[in-house]
């Protein structure tokens, strides 16, 4: 579902309570085949690594009490949604010039 270019992807980090959302994209260049890492980019660049595009967050931006806390030996729950869009169907030409006909 992620490697679908309508995908919304939800990702939720979890540290000693502290919640952090990031918001991304999904993309069809998406193929997530490195063994161990995630990456959500900014970007629109897609490599193996990559998670999520166009994300809203990025690791820099994680909050320091999470980070501090996993440098403590604390656990993290990542909780991931991938939601896809039903197809937007978009209005003909003749349907529009009917809506915004004026006489």
């Amino acid at each position: 579902m992620l490697a679908d270019d309508r995908a919304e992807l939800t990702t939720v980090l979890t540290v000693d309570g502290v919640s952090f959302t990031i918001k991304s994209q999904g993309s069809s260049l998406i193929t997530l085949n490195h063994p161990t890492d995630l990456v959500w980019r900014r970007s629109s660049y897609v490599c193996g690594r990559t998670i999520g595009i166009y994300s809203d967050h990025v690791a820099e931006t994680i909050p320091r009490e999470i980070t501090d806390a996993l440098k403590t030996g604390s656990i993290m729950e990542v909780k991931m949604t991938v939601t896809v869009p039903e197809k937007v169907q978009r209005p003909s030409v003749q349907l529009l010039q009917v809506l915004f006909h004026t006489d």
